[in-house]
């Protein structure tokens, strides 16, 4: 963690952004709430369409189809003209590091690099991938590419001094043919290599002129079949820098400035096409399908047309890329469409009546716009994205959010940044919400302008230079800034108020909150607190490490600290001590850390407000290994916490917003049903027939209890997990004519008979143990267990999203001689619920769960233990450490805890209560 706040910023990735069109996108669509993606109590904001569209990945073009690796597709495809009709070629390898690539041979021949080295080439058929050859170049020639079913290769150090060109073809017989190119003349200097197809190269060579001084440029086309050398048109200067073409039927050169002059590839010292320059200037990709031009505009960035014999151009296409190519048959291949939503690869024909027509061979549906920087303070969430009409921008958004459950969120404020800050692809990697709409930011990741930007809410920004280049924001809030220079070696606080620098110090970890700087003081263990635009002395507080913090957080009477070789606490300022609790990126609210877990790729909550650290799973994130608190690989904060009002607003990999109520982002501790303090809670039924909570007291004990009456005494509950998505645990109940129900318990709340439920059938009555011992199939949701007294089997009813069980499945077999069968969640640390049995002979066996909702073999726990125990609970966690105990009643109503040790085992037993006679059942 050591320099995670000053150092770890990167630039966004893919700088060919900047080179793609600028193309308007439509608005984001409506708010949704809780998706497939999320909770019941969160708001999901559907992502916005990226500017950029999707990349086809071209990489050829054949006779009768294209090769292509679509942005997101997993492997290169083949995709036939004619049908459009797309297939992975998962029949060739894929370039990894250690094997060779694919690409195709201007024909429907692809070609492999065989492993690292680029001089073996293997040809296969597309379509049936029979082996059509392998070249092997020797070590005198170099390759400059494939042109067909052969490779143009030369003699000489480099490509702008060639001595000889060769063109190698595998044979039939297994071996190559090696055509050397000829009819050069008399002192020719062979320059690069040009386009080329599968019949034809082209290539320039230098000739003298009049004047010694001076050589000219012919540019020649290659029969690729022969070798032989042709002029093509009269030799130019070289200042002139002609464009070469080759088209299908056409060769020749061009510039938008000069025009084009053409002739027919079959007859290259034919009649010459001049093309005037008015008719080519402002294109910047130019070829010939059938006998027209087609071109891409400059300005406009569209794909246009107009006969070689004259006229206005006319729109094909609204936009395409600046990369057109030829295909064998004579059409043109382009990406291209009406914007991102409407984008794919086009091809060009000329029609049997001379006119062009455009198809869509491949779609490129568009692609989510990534979200850069992520803010939520003072109820306003901020957020940039790749939504700008120009790709060189960022799309500003700012929303009203709610303190309800489920957030609501208002309409979206959009503003295109409009070549101010953020712009060029420099996205704001890391927001500061000030708390009053405003954001803070440095210019760029790893900028080298030293500007920190302060964004209203109107969108006007105010700029400070602080620090000189490279700096960047430490920590924000309200009217103040903490800004670390260059070289990490001096801090600044900035106050936006009066506009200048109100502190100068040595640059620690440092944090400010409610006008309050938090520093890291050079004493291990002791942080420094001063009050900002006050005379009042610093103060020295000792948070009780062993450490010099490198990162420092503060929220209220909480402050957050870390430390580089590995330790983190939250100090409580009320109580004068710190909670050690899990390293990682993290985030501080009022009494509890929401951290990056990135190696089970979860977001995690750690509650702290009991003095112990209580950790549950807040959101899954298996499919965005990049997120993180401050960085991702390729784009910048990913989430964000808003401490007061205890919100967390996350990106997901769809780039969707998630905004959720964080007090309740974890899902409930096992049998917390009243406290919502994460320690765990014991029901009881007593004689007047109350069903009460007794609340675990974190210390391994029990004080106070929530109560609620009506019941009969003969029911039996069964402390349950969320089955209804309100993150408050709920309880079955057995009713006394056997039906079950599934009671829909609020938090803070006992059951009682008027509550909600859910009809979970009859019968039950033929069960005489149900008990639940957490998530036993690895689902994420409690499940029942239950033995049916007139056979001794186990059965399994697994809980479903709805908040019904399913059928029954028999899980185990003559379980009639266990006196006591108890659920006991999760005992030894593997995430799967766990069950607790006793036999006739007084031994406690564990039955350790499999996900999939079965049981291991059955492990001794305790032997001669607690024959005279008439309730055996497994409670959950009432010690506040973490871990899962065990709560036992003796026949004189003495009550004692077992505290489990989080590998399968517990400790000695602890009294700690007596008079629970009265209790008719415990659960």
């Amino acid at each position: 963690m050591k320099g995670r706040l000053f150092v770890r910023r990167r630039l966004l990735g893919g700088a060919a952004l900047a080179a793609v069109l600028a193309l308007a996108v439509s608005s984001p669509g409506a708010v949704g709430t809780a998706s497939a993606a999320g909770t019941a109590d969160e708001t999901v904001l559907p992502a916005g369409v990226r500017t950029v569209p999707r990349y086809a990945g071209l990489e050829g073009y054949g006779d009768t189809g294209l090769l292509s690796q679509p942005e997101g597709a997993e492997h290169q495809r083949w995709t036939d003209y004619a049908t459009g009709r797309s297939r992975d070629l998962t029949e060739f390898s894929r370039w990894d590091g250690t094997r060779g690539g694919l690409g195709l041979a201007d024909s429907d021949t692809a070609f492999e690099t065989l492993g690292r080295n680029p001089d073996v080439l293997r040809f296969r058929d597309v379509g049936t991938g029979a082996d059509r050859g392998t070249v092997t170049l020797p070590s005198t020639l170099h390759s400059a590419g494939v042109a067909g079913v052969a490779v143009v290769a030369y003699e000489g150090g480099s490509r702008s001094d060639m001595r000889a060109v060769h063109v190698i073809r595998p044979t039939a017989e297994g071996g190559t043919s090696d055509t050397v190119v000829s009819g050069f003349p008399e002192g020719a200097r062979i320059q690069t290599p040009g386009p080329r197809d599968a019949r034809s190269l082209l290539l320039d060579y230098r000739v003298p002129s009049d004047d010694p001084n001076v050589s000219l440029v012919q540019l020649a086309v290659v029969d690729l079949r022969d070798g032989t050398v042709s002029p093509v048109l009269e030799p130019y200067k070289p200042n002139l820098a002609w464009l070469p073409l080759l088209t299908h039927d056409y060769v020749g050169w061009w510039k938008p400035t000069l025009g084009a002059r053409l002739v027919r590839r079959d007859d290259p010292q034919g009649p010459v096409v001049d093309i005037p320059a008015s008719a080519t200037a402002g294109k910047i990709a130019l070829t010939v399908v059938g006998d027209h031009l087609v071109a891409v505009d400059d300005s406009t960035r569209a794909l246009v047309t107009r006969p070689l014999s004259g006229g206005d151009w006319r729109q094909l296409v609204p936009r395409a890329q600046i990369s057109l190519t030829q295909a064998p048959d004579g059409s043109a291949v382009v990406e291209g469409g009406s914007g991102p939503q409407d984008w794919g690869v086009q091809r060009v024909t000329q029609s049997a009546g001379g006119e062009l027509s455009v198809t869509k061979i491949v779609d490129l549906p568009p692609l989510p716009a990534p979200v850069d920087g992520v803010a939520l303070a003072g109820g306003t969430l901020t957020y940039t994205d790749q939504t700008a009409p120009s790709p060189s921008d960022v799309m500003w958004n700012s929303r009203t959010v709610s303190a309800g459950s489920p957030p609501q969120v208002g309409p979206a404020r959009r503003q295109d940044s409009a070549g101010a800050s953020c712009s060029t692809q420099l996205v704001c990697t890391r927001l500061f919400g000030l708390g009053d709409g405003s954001v803070v930011y440095d210019d760029s990741p790893g900028g080298t302008v030293g500007v920190i930007y302060h964004r209203l809410p109107s969108g006007v920004v105010d700029t400070a230079w602080i620090g000189g280049s490279h700096s960047h924001v430490v920590a924000a809030d309200g009217r103040y800034t903490v800004v670390s220079d260059s070289d990490g070696t001096t801090q600044y606080v900035y106050d936006w108020t009066r506009e200048k620098v109100v502190a100068t110090r040595t640059a620690t970890a440092a944090t400010v909150r409610d006008g309050r700087l938090w520093t890291a003081s050079s004493t291990a263990g002791h942080l420094t607190l001063t009050r900002l635009g006050t005379s009042l002395p610093a103060v020295d507080v000792n948070i009780g490490s062993n450490c010099v913090p490198d990162e420092v957080q503060a929220v209220g009477r909480w402050v957050y600290w870390a430390c580089a070789w590995g330790t983190a606490g939250v100090f409580d300022r009320s109580r004068g001590r710190s909670v050690d609790v899990p390293t990682g990126d993290a985030l501080l609210a009022d009494g509890f850390l929401i951290r990056h877990d990135t190696a089970r790729g979860k977001l995690v909550r750690t509650d702290v407000r009991s003095g112990k650290a209580v950790t549950a799973d807040v959101a899954d994130l298996p499919a965005t290994p990049n997120l993180d608190s401050r960085v991702s690989s390729d784009r910048g904060i990913r989430w964000t916490l808003e401490a007061d009002g205890n919100r967390l607003a996350y990106v997901d990999a769809a780039e969707r917003v998630h905004i959720l109520p964080a007090g309740t982002l974890a899902a409930p501790v096992r049998r917390d049903h009243v406290g919502q303090d994460g320690l765990a809670d014991l029901l009881t039924l007593d004689a007047s027939g109350a069903l009460a909570f007794q609340q675990g007291d974190g210390t391994g004990g029990f004080a106070g209890k929530v109560s609620g009456s009506g019941w009969s005494t003969r029911v039996a509950a069964v402390p349950f997990g969320d089955l209804d998505g309100d993150r408050c645990d709920d309880v079955l109940v057995r009713m006394t004519d056997g039906s079950l129900r599934g009671y829909r318990v609020p938090c803070g709340k006992a059951p009682t008979p008027a509550m909600p439920y859910t009809k979970l059938g009859g019968g039950w009555n033929a069960y005489d143990v149900l008990t639940s011992p957490g998530d036993l199939t690895g689902d994420g949701r409690p499940d029942l267990v239950a033995r049916k007294a007139s056979t001794g089997d186990l059965y399994l009813f697994a809980a479903r999203s709805d908040g019904t069980l399913t059928g029954a499945k028999k899980i185990g077999s003559a379980w009639g001689g266990y006196t006591k069968i108890t659920g006991a969640g999760d005992l030894d640390g593997d995430g799967i619920g766990d069950v607790l049995a006793r036999d006739k002979a007084g031994t406690l066996w564990r039955y350790g769960g499999l996900a999939g909702g079965r049981l291991k073999a059955r492990v001794k726990v305790f032997g001669g233990w607690g024959s005279t125990y008439d309730a055996v609970v497994g409670v959950g966690d009432i010690t506040g450490d973490g871990k899962n105990d065990l709560v036992v009643r003796d026949t004189a109503g003495r009550l004692y805890r077992y505290g489990g040790k989080g590998n399968g085992s517990f400790g000695g037993r602890a009294l700690i209560g007596s008079g629970w006679q009265g209790y008719k059942g415990l659960f």
